[in-house]
């Protein structure tokens, strides 16, 4: 079997020696729905890990492309993969079908278009054990590529912006309200018992969000790690980069459950500047998904009405005076005047990456 990633993996690095106490099984649970031309990068990269207690169940959520004919090759030739096939029930479902069946001390999560460096799995173990957290996370690279990943073509981020080092459930609250830790699940190792009782919510995408502020709030600590050992991928076909009025729609519920959450459960966490820049956070993100998803035409006069409508909304929740400066002349743009707001929505864009280009340089 050939090793990818990008990472040249040698069959000699598959040892049992390691200098990690293997005695802390993890299981890493990989959600698959038609992903032929990636799955076998990230599975390849399960199976190079040096860390070698693993359960690595992955489950095909009903693939149609033969996705989970290739899951069922890595489960014949190495007895800790194991294929669960069922009926499509979106991300949410997949990952909550593998929750429930589990039997790791800890738990990861990989998506099937992404990888894990060799050493991924032993020093998230090491670390957690080392520190006595409940949670450990490490940096990773977005590799925004169709072909396979490496550092190299990693151009464009590395994440989480955060210092390395622990965190108490406050702080980890606070810093991923303040984006310096990343919502995702799949850069993360936690002990199982956080999990009791969480699942993503069922058929709904961009479930990281309400999910992810639920786990840390049982987190007494938290440690990141100042190494990159996650390959993030992003393409056209990935859910993050697809826009349609589902999308849109689970991503709208997905800060309401957020919001609802902070208010009701933690909100006494934040200070008032970062609720704010919660709710400008989500205004910038709804005027995103209005600009890229409402001019392609693929949206009917009612839905652009509804969403029209929740931005309008959530401006009323907070002060636009506060507003980034650019939030603020777009959003002026996209009340007065909508049509011209649509041509010039690359110009939207272009000012956030040049600021980001400015403060990385």
């Amino acid at each position: 079997m050939v090793y990818s990633a990008g990472i040249r993996y040698r069959l000699e690095d598959r040892t049992t020696e390691n200098s990690v106490r293997e005695s802390e099984r993890v299981s890493v649970i990989v959600p698959v729905y038609n992903v032929k031309e990636y799955v076998r990068e990230a599975l390849d990269s399960l199976a190079a890990q040096r860390y070698r207690n693993l359960e690595i169940l992955v489950v095909d959520d009903g693939s149609t492309d033969g996705s989970g004919e290739i899951c069922d090759e890595y489960a014949q030739a190495d007895t800790r993969f194991r294929v669960i096939h069922q009926e499509n029930r979106g991300l949410s479902g997949a990952r909550n079908t593998a929750l429930d069946i589990m039997t790791g001390d800890l738990v990861m999560f990989l998506d099937p278009d992404d990888a894990y460096d060799p050493e991924t799995v032993g020093k998230l173990v090491e670390v957690r054990k080392r520190e006595q957290a409940d949670l450990a996370l490490c940096r990773y690279a977005v590799c925004r590529t169709t072909d396979r990943m490496n550092l190299s073509a990693a151009r464009t981020k590395i994440r989480p912006s955060g210092l390395p080092g622990s965190y108490s459930r406050e702080e980890a609250l606070r810093a991923l309200a303040d984006r310096k830790i990343n919502i995702s699940v799949w850069n993360k190792i936690y002990r199982r018992e956080l999990w009791e009782g969480i699942r993503f919510p069922a058929g709904q995408v961009f479930e990281d969000m309400p999910t992810t502020y639920r786990i840390l709030n049982r987190t007494e600590k938290l440690y990141v790690l100042d190494e990159i050992l996650c390959l993030h991928r992003i393409h056209h076909g990935s859910i993050t980069m697809t826009f349609s009025e589902k999308n849109i729609r689970d991503h709208l519920l997905a800060f309401s459950m957020r919001d609802s959450y902070v208010r009701e459960q933690i909100r006494d966490v934040f200070s008032g500047e970062q609720l704010f820049r919660m709710k400008q956070s989500c205004l910038e993100s709804m005027m995103r998904m209005y600009f890229r998803y409402c001019p392609a035409g693929a949206s009917g006069k009612q839905f652009d009405a509804e969403l029209r409508q929740r931005i309008i909304g959530a401006r009323r929740s907070i002060s636009l005076r506060r507003c980034r400066f650019r939030t603020r002349v777009f959003y002026r743009m996209f009340r007065f005047c909508p049509g011209f707001t649509r041509m010039t929505y690359p110009l939207y864009l272009m000012l956030g990456r040049g600021k980001r280009y400015l403060l990385n340089r």
